[in-house]
């Protein structure tokens, strides 16, 4: 499948949701390429460990144009790779627009399910005060695709909730909810030394797995960071069971060719 993580709004965490999501999908053997195309901030990019490439989908002239032969080319690696793989695609803030019109205009989800990679969108809810801003940005989109959702909600802003009452009550969230083909709530961090610790963990574009195993990071960053990391897997793990494609079967075998009886048999 193809997954685009956007959102309108800067700030949600798309970066760490797909940096995370990426390390699952390498935690449970999951074959996944991953495409930075934020330009402004190329966190997945800058991070060696999750084997990002660079995606620009940005034209050279003025004003926010996309390349629409970047994301041409996109679809034509999509063609050539196994069924069984994930696609992840981390779009900034500055080319949602551009990016969204582009699948808008072009059907972008016909032409996977033709490749037998499904598109999958991938906005962002944040807690917080944008909550709401957020989960209105999820109903547009999905009111003007014919694709599923996958819905990651991140409380580092506040709790994922709007006047006190959880974002499935929200008229339009319950409208679109039959989009929404899995859902994963990111744990809140225990305290705010976790948050600090994830903050200095991207800052030095390290994985979780580097950062644990580093003997050069104090011992108790590296427990919150552990316990982080945990809770993130068994999250996404509860959440994304039966998610991802199944294997690919090996081709049948080739039948033996059939040799001559030698004489006297």
């Amino acid at each position: 499948m193809l997954i685009i993580t956007l959102q309108a709004k800067g700030g949600v965490g798309k970066s760490f949701v797909t940096s995370a999501l990426t390390q699952f999908c390498h935690s449970i053997g999951q074959p996944v390429a991953l495409f930075d195309a934020d330009p402004n901030n190329a966190t997945l990019l800058a991070t060696p460990a999750l084997r990002a490439e660079a995606l620009d989908l940005l034209g050279g002239g003025e004003g926010m144009a996309i390349d629409e032969a970047a994301f041409d080319g996109l679809m034509e690696r999509m063609t050539t790779e196994p069924a069984d793989k994930v696609l992840l695609v981390d779009a900034g803030a500055t080319t949602f627009l551009p990016l969204f019109n582009y699948v808008v205009s072009h059907a972008i989800w016909e032409l996977c399910t033709e490749y037998q990679h499904p598109l999958v969108l991938h906005p962002v809810i944040t807690g917080g005060p944008d909550c709401e801003e957020s989960v209105l940005g999820f109903a547009t989109l999905a009111s003007q695709v014919e694709c599923p959702f996958l819905i990651t909600t991140n409380p580092y802003h506040g709790p994922v909730s709007i006047q006190g009452h959880p974002i499935d009550e929200h008229p339009a969230y319950q409208e679109h909810s039959g989009s929404v083909l899995a859902r994963v709530d990111l744990p809140a961090y225990p305290s705010p030394l976790f948050a600090r610790d994830v903050r200095e963990l991207l800052a030095h574009h390290m994985t979780f797995a580097e950062a644990i195993e580093n003997k050069n990071t104090a011992l108790m960053t590296r427990q919150r960071l552990r316990q982080v990391y945990t809770a993130l897997m068994a999250t996404f793990a509860q959440a994304l069971d039966s998610f991802f494609p199944p294997p690919q079967s090996e081709p049948p075998a080739k039948p033996p060719k059939r040799t001559r009886a030698s004489k006297g048999s």
